[in-house]
């Protein structure tokens, strides 16, 4: 399939349409466009999945959502004159976002000489709902990034884009999905490079092991009466929801834990059963990394440094909220660590004097109870997959902490305006995404200080020059930016000035949870 863009001498977005060529089904697998005749006019972004907003709930998207944006400065099919493509997969938790430009607009990245693609895929239940079997698998929403990348390998040389130089980059839901496409035999080949940015598929929110208990849920929530073995009646059952009904009710469906651990997310990325037709994975993320039978290519992975801000956003602080978690010493577990009910109490009491000590979560422990959710969120898991990782990769791996605050921090602001009174600590999650990206009026504006026009143009050299040498160290950086291994623990700060620090990222606290882990195992 070739497109031709009319594209100005400035940059331009072109929507390849990648869209479903039938009525949408949650159950079916990704089509390409049926080609046509003459130009299309591609120059309008495609609808988003349907979705309720991540942080302010109102309802958007349509079912025809699987549209993907090619940004570039100029078009070349000189093999001579080809950029390397950042791939980029959006964030939201699998359940909300889209590629649009107002988020993720193209205009810092695309001055170093790259081709930024941005997609759309199916998210929610209507990307993930599974019952575990060949009928409705699960994981709809990355064989969406699957075919997309598919389609970049077809078509990215008609935008000047280099097939053989494609880097996954991806922030949260978005990292996430590019550690999968890591362990999946369907993306191998497809890319060259991966960047992930605050998440990962060890994290609680990414990777469900029961996905037909929330399947069962969601149908029992919704009015189904007949047989939960009959997996036919319950397919068809799901097929004549509409798409935005089972979009207001799959958050209905979690448990007060399980909203506080999962941000309150809900239906996500499965192991498939073998079987008929194309399976993205089909053992646990753990087996995978441990087995070592993962794509070997150059990796950055990071994080900021207070991910567990993010919580203050999903969940309200308020005295509710303070009574319902105070009262529940439960609610301090992981959600994946098997402590047998006759330790649950002691473990609950240690956890809790770790983070609190003799107080309770109140407003003067906001601070206490972020690091704890940060933890629980992010940091453990980005920890475990990396050393899981370190163990059995051959290619380099480089780690980053950002810590750098800027001023124009959207989740400090959208914090300010909730609870005045409380000052955010750090970089939250989310908070890199306007040092790499133009965005719109919707976000902090006036004009960027230079500290941190400092801050976004090396870092944007860094991802930039990776994408193109799988090495993001440049000709005059004034720190060498060194890989970690598994012999060697050590991570890039970035900071007011970038260094290089040993050993693990909150290094303190990683390993108080590893000591309860390694006692009472974790179940996946």
């Amino acid at each position: 399939m070739r497109l031709f863009p009319k594209l100005g001498s400035g940059p331009g977005a072109v929507n390849c349409v990648s869209t479903l060529t039938c009525s949408f089904q949650i159950c079916i697998e990704p089509k390409p466009v049926e080609p046509w005749t003459g130009v299309r006019d591609a120059l309008k972004e495609g609808p988003s999945a349907p979705q309720k907003h991540f942080l302010f709930s109102y309802e958007m998207g349509e079912e025809d959502c699987l549209y993907l944006n090619v940004f570039t400065k100029q078009l070349s099919t000189q093999s001579a004159d080809l950029k390397p493509v950042l791939f980029y997969i959006h964030a939201g938790g699998f359940t909300g976002g889209s590629g649009d430009r107002e988020v993720y607009g193209p205009d810092y990245l695309i001055e170093e000489d790259v081709v930024l693609v941005t997609i759309n895929y199916r998210l929610g239940a209507l990307g993930f709902l599974s019952l575990e079997n060949s009928k409705l698998p699960g994981n709809a929403g990355l064989k969406d990034q699957v075919l997309a990348l598919e389609w970049v390998q077809r078509n990215i040389v008609c935008f000047g884009g280099d097939p053989s130089k494609v880097t996954l980059m991806g922030i949260s839901a978005g990292a996430a999905s590019v550690e999968y496409h890591l362990l999946s035999p369907l993306s191998k080949g497809l890319f060259h490079a991966a960047i992930l940015q605050s998440g990962s598929v060890m994290n609680p929110w990414a990777y469900e092991h029961s996905p037909k208990t929330f399947a069962l849920r969601l149908a029992n929530h919704l009015g189904y009466d007949g047989e939960e073995e009959d997996e036919d009646s319950l397919l068809d059952f799901f097929l004549k929801i509409p798409a935005m009904t089972l979009v207001r009710s799959q958050k209905e469906i979690l448990t007060e834990k399980e909203r506080l651990h999962t941000s309150g997310m809900t239906f996500r990325p499965v192991v498939e059963k073998e079987g008929p037709g194309r399976q993205f994975i089909t053992k646990t993320p753990r087996e995978i990394l441990n087995s070592g039978e993962f794509t070997q290519v150059p990796i950055i992975t990071g994080c900021t440094n207070n991910e567990g801000n993010l919580q203050l956003e999903i969940i309200p602080v308020c005295q509710e909220e303070f009574d319902r978690f105070n009262g529940n010493p439960d609610f301090l577990i992981p959600l994946n660590m098997q402590v047998p009910d006759e330790d649950r109490d002691l473990v609950a009491e240690k956890i809790r004097n770790y983070f609190f000590g003799d107080k309770k979560y109140c407003w003067d422990t906001v601070n206490q109870y972020v690091e704890y959710f940060g933890d629980i969120v992010f940091y453990i898991g980005l920890d475990v997959s990396l050393q899981l990782m370190l163990d059995k990769i051959r290619a380099p791996v480089y780690k980053y902490l950002l810590s750098h605050e800027h001023a124009r921090s959207y989740m400090k602001d959208v914090t300010a305006k909730k609870y005045p009174s409380y000052v955010v600590q750090g970089v939250p999650h989310g908070d890199d995404l306007a040092l790499f990206f133009s965005q719109s009026s919707d976000f902090p504006s006036g004009p960027i200080i230079p500290e941190d026009e400092k801050c976004m143009k090396a870092l944007i050299k860094l991802w930039t020059t990776f994408a193109k040498t799988g090495n993001p160290n440049y000709d005059g950086i004034e720190t060498k930016w060194e890989p970690t291994t598994s012999t060697k623990l050590q991570y890039y700060d970035l900071g007011k000035k970038f260094k290089m620090v040993p050993g693990r990222i909150h290094e303190r606290r990683i390993e108080f949870w590893a000591e309860l882990f390694n006692k009472y195992k974790s179940s996946y």
